[in-house]
């Protein structure tokens, strides 16, 4: 599911305000999430306070600072160069799809629903699904630790 969000957002064939408008729903033109600005991709998933409140949460050992738009974090995972790189990218890869597409679920649910999750349980429901995510993978023979070893690296586990 996170693959298949991350790759419509990136085409930007999500639906839009105008489409909402068409079909006769009444949706902001602010951003839903910190009222703060006008929606747009680039401010939902890494302007928003709340965007980078979740991403700060990322950095750390692997990510120095929260990603500013989709080709920065596209080029930070490129470009990452390090030990254990090619997991360490995987990981990446995959926080930014969950990320993405918590914030898209996230941002729904308050349009459609009229609730809204704080950034401490919204954090809590990406890792949950995060470390649900690596504990499917089956561990490498070749690797020295798991994805879900490395991932511990980028956030308190117990957060």
């Amino acid at each position: 599911m996170y693959r298949v969000m991350t790759c419509e957002w990136t085409v930007k064939s999500i639906t839009e305000r105008s489409k909402h408008l068409f079909w006769g729903l009444s949706v902001p033109g602010n951003c839903v999430l910190c009222t703060n600005s006008i929606k747009s991709h680039d401010h939902l998933f890494f302007g928003c306070l709340c965007a980078v409140d979740i991403w700060t949460r990322y950095c750390g050992r692997f990510i120095s600072a929260p990603p500013l738009d989709l080709p920065a974090a596209v080029n930070m995972i490129s470009q990452y160069q390090g030990q254990f790189s090619s997991q360490v990218r995987s990981i990446m890869k995959l926080i930014l799809q969950a990320v993405t597409y918590g914030f898209w679920r996230e941002r729904n649910t308050r349009i459609f629903r009229n609730v809204s999750l704080p950034a401490g349980p919204f954090f809590k429901q990406v890792d949950r699904g995060l470390r649900d995510r690596l504990l499917s993978l089956p561990p490498s023979p070749t690797d020295a630790h798991s994805l879900l070893e490395l991932y511990f690296w980028f956030t308190d586990p117990y957060s």
